[in-house]
């Protein structure tokens, strides 16, 4: 159980400092073109329509910016709303560099 905080830890750490190193002239630079890189490969990428899934399957949500896979949430979902925005769009959000 120590162990897995410690690694979390880490985790958290390393997490933060790619963040702070993003919140410069070139990490917006970066950051944006793998943006553009992902929307242009996702574009590519077929959607899984929920409507033709059979009953009992997960519910899958995609980025509204880039259309990567957000948020996959079981039928009833209900309890707990679904991400619109993938995990590095969410960064970037945060960051003010997306809107």
């Amino acid at each position: 159980m120590l162990l897995k905080r410690k690694k979390l830890h880490i985790s958290n750490l390393n997490f933060y400092a790619m963040r702070k190193k993003l919140a410069t002239t070139k990490g917006k630079a970066f950051a944006l073109e793998a943006l553009a890189k992902r929307r242009k490969a996702n574009a590519k990428k077929e959607k899984i329509d929920n409507s033709k899934l059979p009953a009992g399957s997960p519910m899958f949500f995609y980025c509204t910016s880039c259309d990567d896979l957000a948020d996959e949430l079981p039928e009833n979902y209900f309890i707990s709303k679904p991400k619109k925005l993938c995990d590095e769009c969410q960064a970037l959000k945060d960051l003010g560099w997306l809107e």
